[in-house]
């Protein structure tokens, strides 16, 4: 249970992650802004589209938790993928300029949380109830995350430890909730550990490597611990 004082940190946390991000994103000319991503399909300015609409649609959980309503996240999938194509072609400061307008927005919305005892403690989120207090900390996953996706020179590791764990249970939360993800039991050396479906199968690596395969397929540093070939990911 995430208590008000960690609430708090978090998004603090989070405000240092973003600031790094909006760093990044400001200093991209519009040449570089349509160049590709580590995001397979998508340029830089898909994931920062993707950026500023994921924290627009994490803003409508912080809502449902204030009100008691029930929005989802997108409108559909189909609107999502089209608001992103939509977006991802904009000069660089426009796309800067909606990054920084969508989160001061989530920001508002966050701290209102925090002062809002009578808040509803879940929200469903992907058909799941998901803790409303924990969506600052799945925000600042994205923000790493997708950081490291802009393929300049941030890597996941430069990240906060707490972001990074963040980045960790938020993934392995996405796969928890996937019917074709393998049984894992998922072990970093910094002390964690998290289980998949029936937890069958040990894997053991850094935190920020642990993401890497767990998000992206990338397999440097992880290891299964009776040496099986590492199993193949859905999407997250």
């Amino acid at each position: 249970m995430t208590t008000p004082a960690a609430y708090v940190a978090d998004l603090r946390r989070l405000q240092r992650e973003t600031d790094m991000l909006l760093a990044t994103v400001a200093s991209l000319t519009d040449t570089e802004i349509g160049q590709p991503s580590q995001c397979d399909g998508w340029t830089r300015g898909h994931v920062i589209t993707h950026l500023a609409r994921s924290a627009e649609a994490l803003s409508r959980m912080l809502d449902n938790a204030l009100t008691g309503g029930d929005r989802p996240m997108y409108d559909s999938p189909e609107q999502r993928n089209a608001d992103i194509e939509a977006g991802a072609g904009r000069p660089a400061q426009e796309q800067l300029a909606d990054l920084e307008r969508a989160h001061a927005a989530f920001m508002e919305r966050a701290h209102a949380l925090a002062d809002a005892p009578d808040a509803l403690a879940e929200v469903s989120l992907r058909g799941r109830g998901y803790p409303s207090a924990a969506l600052a900390a799945m925000r600042c996953a994205e923000v790493v995350i997708h950081h490291q996706d802009l393929d300049t020179a941030f890597a996941l590791h430069e990240a906060d430890p707490d972001s990074q764990l963040d980045a960790l249970t938020t993934v392995v939360w996405m796969l928890q909730g996937k019917p074709d993800a393998p049984g894992l039991t998922v072990t970093s050396y910094e002390g964690d550990e998290l289980v998949i479906g029936d937890g069958s199968l040990h894997v053991i690596g850094e935190r920020d490597g642990l993401v890497d395969w767990l998000a992206r397929g990338r397999t440097s540093g992880v290891r299964t611990r009776g040496g099986e070939a590492l199993p193949d990911l859905p999407r997250w």
